[in-house]
């Protein structure tokens, strides 16, 4: 119920002015996701590890930072504010954010792997082979709205992008196979 509770002062405050502060506003939107998932496995009885909090936050900051991002690119190419907290951001500042937010989700990510509560619960201590596929997808998405100067939408690229996708099916089917298939020596 506490979390519930959190839940809608935060969105309570962000409806009636917070989503107005720039930097309040994105880690308000990923502090949302936190408690929704929190939420979620609260409902449903699931313990959360501190790594599925810790991943959350950040991909929920990566998206929220894409977002805005996008939103200052409107904003220079047709001078439409789609928010108020854009005059509090820049691309400058957004790109420098991304490329900070990226590298900690991969080193997030790799601890994630390496961790001894992951290679217990998961039963393996090869989980790390799988983040080639997670520095491959952040470096495609930093390729397309770098170097091809498309959306930084992690959604809309997620769904347009077939190399993203393809890497995102060779990543959970890494991970399924590498906790399923013991037998393996592939995985030695």
């Amino acid at each position: 119920m506490f979390v519930l509770a959190i839940y809608f002062v935060i969105n309570f405050g962000y409806s009636f002015g917070l989503k107005n502060i720039p930097i309040l506003d994105i880690i308000l939107l990923a502090a949302g996701f936190v408690l929704r998932v929190k939420a979620g496995s609260v409902i449903a009885y699931i313990p959360l590890s501190e790594w599925i909090i810790i991943m959350v936050f950040l991909l929920a900051l990566f998206m929220a930072i894409g977002k805005r991002r996008d939103d200052v690119i409107l904003k220079i190419n047709s001078g439409v504010d789609m928010r108020k907290s854009i005059k509090g951001y820049n691309l400058e500042l957004l790109n420098t954010l991304l490329a900070l937010i990226c590298a900690v989700i991969i080193v997030s990510y790799f601890m994630y792997t390496m961790s001894e509560e992951t290679m217990t619960k998961m039963g393996t201590h090869r989980l790390y082979y799988t983040c080639l596929f997670v520095m491959a997808g952040i470096m495609r998405y930093l390729q397309i709205i770098f170097v091809v100067a498309d959306s930084g939408s992690p959604t809309k690229i997620l769904y347009k992008d077939r190399f993203i996708q393809i890497v995102l099916l060779l990543w959970i089917a890494s991970y399924i196979a590498i906790i399923y298939v013991k037998d393996v020596k592939l995985f030695e």
